[in-house]
């Protein structure tokens, strides 16, 4: 269930994603980021790689507390500039499939301590002509998790 609470000028999302809004509404934008309370919880569904049938550039899942891994799925929606899955908890190895997504100029994937991987081989060194505006990921020594030698930031 996916509930949303209006107090004054603030909004807050909590519950699961729901799955069949993907192609029930057509959609450029996603903006599901969350700054406060406990969020949104759950995995990404699967049925949101109906995305790669509409026109959506950003989708934003910031700061919630989703789950699971970043299914391979999500390398089949092409269209989106900004992913932004940061802040969450999902774990597992970042999707290779995430280098399908050819428009992609803001990614960021901080705050998953769970999450693992080599950007490198994916992002880096596979196209060099690629250019990121941000590139994020817990890629700091201290971390280790993630390896990024084209990272704007690691964490």
């Amino acid at each position: 269930t996916f509930i949303l609470h209006k107090t004054g000028r603030s909004c807050r999302m909590v519950g699961t994603l729901p799955d069949k809004t993907a192609d029930q509404f057509p959609m450029q934008q996603i903006v599901l980021g969350n700054r406060a309370g406990p969020g949104l919880t759950g995995p990404i569904p699967e049925y949101w790689a109906k995305l790669s049938e509409q026109n959506c550039n950003t989708i934003i899942l910031s700061n919630n507390q989703l789950t699971g891994t970043i299914s391979t799925f999500l390398g089949l929606v092409t269209r989106p500039h900004t992913l932004l899955l940061d802040g969450n908890q999902f774990s597992g190895t970042i999707p290779t499939e995430l280098a399908q997504m050819t428009r992609l100029k803001d990614l960021q994937l901080h705050g998953n301590t769970n999450l693992t991987g080599n950007l490198n081989e994916v992002f880096c060194d596979a196209d060099e002509e690629r250019v990121f505006d941000k590139l994020t990921a817990d890629c700091a020594e201290e971390t280790g998790r993630v390896s990024c030698n084209c990272c704007s930031k690691c964490f």
